[in-house]
């Protein structure tokens, strides 16, 4: 079952009035109210992309594509008529240039449903191609389904599902003029290196892979209360970005000219995370929306009215960290899982740094050690 959007503008909503209520919420501007306009409509499908633009999502030819029905409201933003030429590529039909080719890379982010997203700070990003003569390539991580992806699932009854299935996709613009994108405009570009065809052939199949071992889109990311250590990895778009841009340096196909980006990070604190089977206790917690949307709120850092919540209930696609005693693997790949992950909360006042500050904040985030400068195109 979609969740209606009236319920989603609802949820934005609250989310922006609560960062007012604690001091911060920014001044909307025409131009923003306007782009929360742009967002709100592209989510909901209302927009209409560019009818030349073909997006390609990485699946495998085995695995059998998201269910139409359940998946309905992505369907429509993203397949005919919209995308006329929608593509689902397996490892063996990805994108290829010539090895011995030059190419620019590039970052790129912007706001989520515009004035929203620079209210409470939550941002999307994505990582950029330009072969030199060529086309330009625009890769991003997503989740099909917003909401059940970061705060509630969709009920029938006392059923619970979570359609929050995650995919790499890419646009492609033949005259490598712009960089695709399927909604809003990108609002920053940041140049950040170069690689060869070889290397944009590799990072291709790279990040095949990344959507097949992150098949469950994750917000946030626990830090163990006291140390700030990860007891478990987050999964959304701007670690697909990261570790992109450490794959192509790791592997020394690519020059990387930066050590840090600005992006969005969810810090959540927790002395514990235990692993639970689905039972009463975790349908209990999701029994009134309301009071979850609300916890949700306070977990992010835009609602600190309520007294502090002392757990969380949520599925466990992955497993913990090797610190966290676990793997840091795909644990789970459903719509209706059955083992869920309880987080002991903690809400410390002060942390070491805005990286691992408490809530959701948009900072300059690490890619290697040392700091660089970057440039704004």
């Amino acid at each position: 079952m979609h969740v209606p959007m009236n319920s989603m503008s609802i949820f934005f909503c609250a989310l922006t009035w609560c960062s007012s209520v604690v001091g911060q919420g920014v001044p909307y501007s025409s131009s923003d109210l306007a782009q929360l306009d742009d967002g709100r409509d592209h989510l909901s499908g209302k927009s209409k992309p560019d009818p030349l633009l073909k997006k390609h999502v990485l699946w495998p030819r085995s695995l059998p594509r998201p269910d139409p029905v359940t998946y309905a409201s992505w369907y429509k933003k993203s397949g005919l008529p919209d995308f006329p030429d929608l593509a689902w590529e397996s490892d063996d039909e990805l994108p290829h240039v010539s090895a011995e080719a030059k190419v620019d890379l590039f970052y790129l982010t912007k706001p989520v449903f515009g004035a929203f997203g620079l209210a409470t700070r939550v941002w999307h990003g994505g990582i950029g191609f330009r072969v030199e003569n060529g086309s330009s390539f625009l890769f991003e991580y997503s989740s099909m389904d917003f909401e059940a992806a970061i705060a509630f699932p969709n009920k029938n009854g006392s059923s619970m599902s979570w359609p929050c299935t995650a995919i790499v996709d890419y646009l492609s613009d033949p005259s490598g003029k712009t960089f695709p994108d399927a909604g809003a405009k990108w609002k920053e570009t940041y140049a950040v290196g170069t690689t060869t065809g070889a290397g944009f052939n590799s990072f291709a199949a790279w990040a095949y892979q990344y959507g097949r071992d992150h098949a469950r889109y994750l917000v946030w990311r626990a830090l163990e209360n006291g140390t700030e250590r990860t007891l478990m990895e987050s999964a959304q778009c701007f670690d697909f970005v990261f570790e992109g841009l450490r794959f192509l340096h790791d592997t020394g196909i690519a020059k990387i000219n930066v050590t840090e980006l600005p992006a969005t990070v969810v810090n959540v604190y927790v002395s514990e995370i235990e692993t639970v089977p689905l039972s009463t206790a975790v349908t209990n917690f999701f029994a009134s929306k309301r009071k979850v949307l609300e916890e949700f709120l306070q977990l992010t850092g835009d609602f600190s009215i309520l007294g502090h919540s002392k757990e969380w209930y949520w599925p466990a696609w992955f497993s913990p960290t090797k610190y966290g005693g676990g793997t840091g693997q795909l644990q789970q790949d459903s719509d209706t899982p059955e083992t869920y992950h309880r987080y002991v909360l903690q809400w410390p006042k002060s942390s070491k740094s805005t990286a691992t500050a408490l809530g959701c904040g948009r900072t300059n985030r690490t890619i290697f050690e040392k700091s660089s400068v970057l440039v704004l195109i």
